[in-house]
This record gives C-alpha cells, sequence and structure tokens, in this order.
C-alpha cells in the first residue's frame, strides 16, 4: 500500500512539474519605471485592443493587435474620421468604410512590434484590455508617463514566480 501511495505522489508530481513547464503567452504592462500594471496570460483566441480619444477631434479610435512569438501583430485599427494623428494607410493596406467608421486592416504581416509604448494624456482615455483584463491608464498615470506592452511565450511557472515577485515589489494601485 505504502509503494502504491508513493508511486501516485510521483506520478501527481510529474504532472504537476509538466503543467507548470507549459509554454503559454503572458501580456505585460508596464510604467516607465518598470513597475507592473497588468501581467496576465492569453489565450490563442485573445486580441490586444488599444483604446483612445484622438486628442485635437475627440474621435474614438481603437486598434486591435494579435500575437507572433514574442511580438504583436497589428490586425485592424478602427476610427470615426480621418485626421492629424490617426493611422496613415502604406501601400498594401485595404480598408472599407462600415456604418460612417473607418477599418484599416494592414498588409497581412507588415507591421510587427517587439513592444508596444505609448504616452499618457488624461485627454486621450487611453486603455488596454486583454481578454477580461481592462487597464484605463488615464484614471490613475500623469500625463507624459509612459506605458511599455510586451507579449512573451513563457511557463507557468516563471509567470507565477515573476507575478508574485512584482506584487511584493510593486504596490502600485491601478483602478
Amino acid at each position: 500500500m505504502e509503494r502504491l501511495k508513493s508511486k501516485l505522489i510521483v506520478i501527481l508530481v510529474a504532472f504537476a512539474l509538466i503543467y507548470l513547464a507549459k509554454p503559454s503567452r503572458y501580456v505585460e504592462v508596464r510604467d516607465g519605471k518598470g513597475n507592473y500594471l497588468l501581467l496576465t496570460q492569453a489565450t490563442k483566441f485573445d486580441t490586444l485592443k488599444y483604446g483612445f480619444v484622438h486628442s485635437s477631434e475627440h474621435v474614438p479610435a481603437t486598434a486591435y493587435f494579435g500575437y507572433k512569438s514574442n511580438k504583436f501583430i497589428h490586425l485592424m485599427t478602427i476610427f470615426d474620421s480621418f485626421g492629424p494623428g490617426l493611422p496613415d494607410m502604406v501601400p498594401g493596406d485595404s480598408f472599407e468604410i462600415k456604418k460612417d467608421r473607418w477599418i484599416i486592416y494592414p498588409k497581412p504581416n507588415n507591421r510587427e512590434f517587439r513592444e508596444l509604448r505609448f504616452v499618457i494624456s488624461p485627454e486621450s482615455k487611453q486603455y488596454i484590455k486583454v481578454g477580461k483584463n481592462e487597464v484605463d491608464f488615464y484614471k490613475f498615470m500623469k500625463r507624459g508617463e509612459t506605458v511599455v506592452v510586451r507579449t512573451r511565450v513563457t511557463s507557468l511557472s516563471m509567470y507565477l514566480a515573476k507575478k508574485y515577485l512584482t506584487a511584493q515589489l510593486h504596490r502600485r494601485k491601478v483602478k
């Protein structure tokens, strides 16, 4: 009986180690000082949504990003009018107009980003959403502060260790 218990414990520990070592995609959002604002797992169905209000015309705009390896891929940007500071189209891009909204589709695999960087402005009402997790930067960050967003494929054990350590080191309120 003791041998059976020992074997079961070894099997359970082996499965736990395999599960913890399994790679998954994570999205990390940090301020310019390196403090974590969000560290979350992203499923293969999640996109990263970056929204803002264009400051000169107060036009809402939303950019959608997918993932490729440790990079972001720009999938599309949706906005209500053209104007300075809104996305330019480059040769190869396509677009459509639906109910007075412009949608730009970049040429497939045309724009990859190792990281996304934003300078915060309260008037822009910037936010990021990954799955069910959303961070409204304008609610707690000051004008001119920066945000850096990266994606990583790593193991659950490394993710949990990072999340625990950053929770211990950085106690900044994000609400």
